[in-house]
C-alpha cells in the first residue's frame, strides 16, 4: 500500500538522519513528495 511505502521512507529518513547529506534528504523528500501526489490523485477518484 501507498501509506506503507511512504512510512517506509519516514522510516529510512530518521534511521539515517545522522548519515544523510543535504543533497540526499531533498531526494528522499521528492520521492516522498511524489508518492503523497500519486496518493492524493486515489483519493480524488474515490
Amino acid at each position: 500500500m501507498l501509506l506503507d511505502k511512504i512510512s517506509e521512507g519516514h522510516q529510512q529518513l530518521f534511521d539515517r538522519r545522522d548519515e544523510l547529506n543535504k543533497k540526499q534528504v531533498i531526494q528522499q523528500v521528492t520521492h516522498s513528495v511524489k508518492d503523497l501526489r500519486a496518493l492524493l490523485e486515489t483519493i480524488k477518484q474515490l
